[in-house]
């Protein structure tokens, strides 16, 4: 939750160690959920507005008019303004009331309950690796339905307390990469991020509903409240940047001289981050 990233089962975290990791097929979990989006249950009650009455205004018009005698004997020009002067008195208490309505309703959108977002960034090291894509089993991305080698999903809302980042998700079903200094590195089947949100798509509720089971679009405080939903696609031939999940191992298959210094081979370690380029 802390960095609102969607895991498969098995799946750890790469956040920080400390990330708080919640089951939302979890009825008690899901709650929790809710409670770290929204807040406690204490805290998020929406404020009422009162509504006023604008008969008790109205009927006041008249009351200490007791000499008032409307059908007595007036003549043609005295009822018109008479008739003109009412008239006018019950648009200013319409109008007053109406400006009134419009002030609780602004005071009440803006009072409304704000989500608590993500702000979190994985760490961009100085140093990254550039490579392009030569392999790749095909994965369908979940907003578009298109195949590409690797997708990532970011879901965003404008008014949060926090970072606008509701939930991040990513997957390739594995893919080979050749670096520009001629080594090549094979990220397997997973979870993979994303350092940029891509297109603007629209949200599918199937796709939400595959991580949060009880998510509907008419619910009124979501787990994962939504107002743009971002896909990004790889394909075979892209360039990509990779920041952090990789390391170099001793290779004891690769040839050395007695001399050379020990032959390495890049691995994945951890969740890599694709940039592309």
């Amino acid at each position: 939750m802390d960095c609102r990233t969607a895991l498969a089962p098995g799946d750890t975290c790469d956040a920080h160690p400390k990330a708080k990791t919640l089951d939302l097929n979890d009825a008690n979990q899901r709650r929790r959920a809710v409670d770290l989006v929204w807040g406690p249950p204490h805290l998020r009650g929406r404020q009422i507005a009162k509504a006023g009455s604008v008969g008790g205004g109205a009927g006041g018009l008249f009351e200490g008019c007791q000499a008032c005698d409307i059908g007595g004997d007036i003549g043609g020009e005295a009822a018109v303004a008479i008739l003109v002067i009412i008239v006018a008195a019950i648009a200013a208490v319409l109008l007053y009331y109406l400006v009134k309505w419009i002030v609780h309703a602004i005071r009440n959108y803006r009072a409304r309950p704000r989500p608590a977002g993500s702000a979190w960034r994985p760490h961009r090291p100085t140093r990254t690796l550039r490579g392009k894509i030569t392999e790749a089993s095909q994965v369908r991305a979940p907003l578009t339905d298109q195949a590409c080698a690797a997708w990532g999903v970011t879901i965003t809302h404008d008014r949060t307390t926090g970072g606008p980042v509701m939930l991040r998700d990513g997957r390739t079903a594995g893919m080979t990469l050749l670096f520009d200094d001629g080594r090549t590195v094979r990220i397997p089947e997973g979870r993979v991020r994303f350092g940029v949100l891509g297109s603007e798509e629209k949200p599918r509720t199937d796709y939400l509903q595959r991580i949060d089971p009880e998510y509907s679009e008419n619910e009124e405080q979501p787990v994962i409240p939504v107002d743009e939903a971002h896909e990004v696609r790889l394909e075979i031939g892209d360039t990509v940047e990779i920041i952090g999940g990789l390391e170099e191992k001793f290779d004891a298959n690769a040839p050395a001289g007695y001399r050379d210094a020990p032959p390495t081979q890049l691995a994945v370690s951890g969740t890599p981050t694709l940039v592309p380029v």
